[in-house]
């Protein structure tokens, strides 16, 4: 019996119809009929040839190879169901319960069989456990002891790596977490990564992977300079290989960690595009993932993720909101998307204003939007400091500490377009001990002290903050991630006549 016939005889009604609602929409016609097809029969009993005449017309055996190839592919494109449906399965244990309560034993048995056979490939380990206790019993009574033995063995390899599973789920949310107040230092990268390194070769394939993404998602949490290594895309690359190979695995309520994996990907690689294929992309997986996940209608992550990846394109390509007439010097198309993406956030904003615990998400959501603001003229700057030091203010008693130098970095670039330089001044004091002792985004940071720089250059004619600027320029020279950023520096210092040698040389 083909896979695909067991996963469709053991989806109930809403789920089914979701799932071909999905198939249609995405264009997958053939596995649509495949689908409809068992749907209207039995698909326990249909033969595999039935099945093949009836969606390609024949059962020659060049065409039963495509069938066999079209089964396997409709089956991982249940990859709907085990990310928006994480416990589509489960149904089926009561089901199974009252065929064996109302006398039909082997009816129950069969449900039982194949409901374990699709929970072993997806590894729903909840699913396992309960239907091999029950076919453990099953056998128990029917005194087939090598063959409750052999389930209890799965019970217990099951049990153990969902233990696993959970080790690592816990170690994530205890070390790398946003609200942490501490270990949010690059010193700590070697200890994460020997963790997460023991589990890189575990039989189960969801452990593997989410240890995995443990590592490379360390490397950027931390801000460690190693996460943009050749062999950090590498891994990465070959991590969204392997999950989309096997994109039918259960990742209970861990859709934010397959998202992840695409973002941390595309910060790897966004240094290589042009602002369209940063849109586009940044667009790719709003749309995967809102269809995606099971959590869509509590928070839009994936949409937060898209409008943080074009704004932060958006103002490291564009930060020249401090020269006169600004707006006008932006592509008129970038503004347009620049505009668009404000008011996407606004609505959003607007949004999760119901949402009283998610204070970090929607602190974050407003430094986005507080970005885009600094793009948009004069009386959106104003509004943007005013918004981000509320933030500040209202939730002092908050633990956001890995967002300060994106904030500082946004306040300080708009207190330094008011032209306000005791603003910079204050704002870079309140960075320096606010951030001391903590691992920062290196690209915020030096954007915060090039401003503080040039701000202070301004008013005292100081050289001692020309050799800074000199020295930060050195620092990032041979770090291409940082190449837009060396940019910004020599342009701000280009326009202010700071004598860096740097400009001087190419001007």
């Amino acid at each position: 019996m083909l896979t695909i016939q067991k996963l469709i005889s053991l989806l109930e009604p809403e789920h089914l119809r979701e799932f071909k609602a999905n198939l249609e929409s995405t264009g997958n016609t053939l596995p649509l009929r495949l689908v409809d097809t068992l749907e209207k029969v039995n698909p326990l009993t249909v033969e595999s040839d039935d099945l093949c005449k009836a969606v390609y017309g024949d059962i020659e055996e060049k065409t039963r190879k495509k069938f066999f190839q079209l089964a396997h592919y409709t089956f991982r494109l249940s990859s709907f169901l085990a990310r928006r449906y994480p416990f589509y399965l489960t149904h089926n244990i009561a089901l199974i319960e009252r065929k064996f309560n109302s006398g039909k034993q082997e009816e129950s048995l069969l449900y039982a069989e194949n409901l374990l056979d699709i929970a072993l490939k997806t590894e729903d380990f909840s699913t396992q456990t309960w239907v091999l206790k029950f076919l453990i019993n099953f056998s128990h009574i029917r005194e087939k002891r090598k063959e409750a033995i052999r389930q209890q063995q799965l019970l217990n390899e099951a049990l153990r790596n969902e233990a696993v599973v959970n080790e690592i789920q816990l170690y994530i949310r205890e070390h790398l977490n946003f609200k942490d107040k501490k270990n949010l230092t690059a010193s700590y990268s070697d200890t994460h990564l020997q963790f997460f390194a023991q589990f890189h070769d575990h039989p189960c394939f969801s452990a593997r992977m989410i240890s995995k993404y443990g590592s490379v998602y360390t490397l950027s949490f931390l801000d460690d300079s190693k996460f943009y290594l050749p062999e950090v895309r590498k891994d990465l690359e070959e991590l969204i290989d392997e999950i989309e190979k096997h994109n039918y695995v259960i990742f209970p309520f861990s859709d934010n960690i397959l998202l992840n994996v695409d973002y941390l990907h595309l910060k790897h690689t966004i240094r290589d595009m042009n602002e369209e294929e940063v849109v586009r992309e940044a667009t790719r997986i709003t749309r995967k993932w809102n269809t995606l996940r099971f959590w869509q209608n509590h928070i839009n992550t994936a949409q937060i993720v898209s409008l943080s990846i074009q704004a932060s394109y958006f103002i490291t390509h564009y930060c020249i909101c401090y020269k006169e007439n600004y707006r006008e010097q932006i592509p008129a198309h970038i503004r347009d998307n620049i505009d668009e993406t404000v008011g996407i956030c606004k609505n959003l904003i607007e949004q999760m204003k119901e949402e009283k615990d998610a204070h970090v998400r929607y602190i974050n959501l407003n430094n986005i939007y507080c970005m885009l603001l600094l793009l948009c003229g004069k009386d959106k700057i104003k509004e943007s400091v005013d918004t981000l030091e509320a933030l500040m203010i209202n939730y002092q008693q908050i633990p956001f500490q890995k967002l300060y130098d994106a904030i500082f970095a946004n306040l300080i670039i708009g207190y330094f377009s008011l032209d306000d330089q005791n603003g910079v001044s204050e704002c870079y004091r309140r960075y320096e001990k606010l951030t001391a002792h903590r691992s920062k985004i290196e690209e915020n940071d030096v954007t915060i002290k090039t401003f503080y720089y040039v701000s202070q250059f301004r008013q005292t004619g100081r050289d001692q903050y020309v050799d800074k600027i000199k020295t930060l320029l050195h620092e990032i020279s041979d770090k291409s991630e940082l190449s837009s950023t060396a940019q910004l520096i020599r342009d701000l210092c280009h326009y202010y006549k700071v004598p860096v040698e740097v400009i001087s040389k190419s001007a």
